[in-house]
């Protein structure tokens, strides 16, 4: 309940996804990982972690930002900002972002003075300390029921641990 999430609680597999906004290959896998919920449906569910790269200066404040989006306007906001962020990520700057909280329906005013204060800081390095407890050292990296499949892999990179993975639960 402290991540975003698309997908049923009771999906007999769940993708725990550490991504971030300005990677290239993140966007790609989002892509992937949007027909790989159409094919799989009931059966996969996916949780994002936010894990900005140092070396992209825009992701960390698109990851506070979604963040404030995720916790002001649960699943389906985070969602939708998570999409509009991807589909623009040439355009990661805190207007947009306040912006898409609004697409998302959060009041942006709230977005801004998060932004500010830093106020979803704490979770995005909680993510980061995970990510790096289990060895991630790069975006995107999934784990499919604790299974690391690292980058932005084909669908039928994933289909073969996700196939492998029904069975058993």
């Amino acid at each position: 309940s402290d991540d975003p999430m698309r997908g049923e609680r009771t999906a007999p597999v769940t993708l725990v996804l550490f991504s971030e906004f300005q990677c290239p290959f993140c966007s790609r896998l989002a892509t992937t990982l949007d027909d790989a919920r159409a094919h799989y449906g009931k059966d996969l569910r996916i949780v994002w972690k936010n894990e900005p790269l140092p070396f992209h200066s825009n992701a960390r404040p698109a990851a506070e930002a979604a963040r404030g989006v995720f916790m002001l306007g649960g699943d389906a906001a985070f969602w939708t900002f998570h999409d509009k962020a991807f589909a623009n990520q040439s355009s990661l700057d805190d207007s947009h972002y306040e912006t898409w909280a609004t697409l998302a329906g959060v009041d942006s005013k709230a977005i801004h003075k998060g932004m500010i204060a830093h106020t979803w800081a704490t979770k995005v390095d909680d993510d980061h300390v995970v990510a790096k407890s289990l060895g991630v050292t790069g975006t995107p990296a999934s784990f499919i029921n604790g299974i690391l499949v690292s980058g932005a892999q084909p669908l039928s990179e994933l289909e073969k641990v996700i196939d492998a993975e029904l069975p058993k639960a």
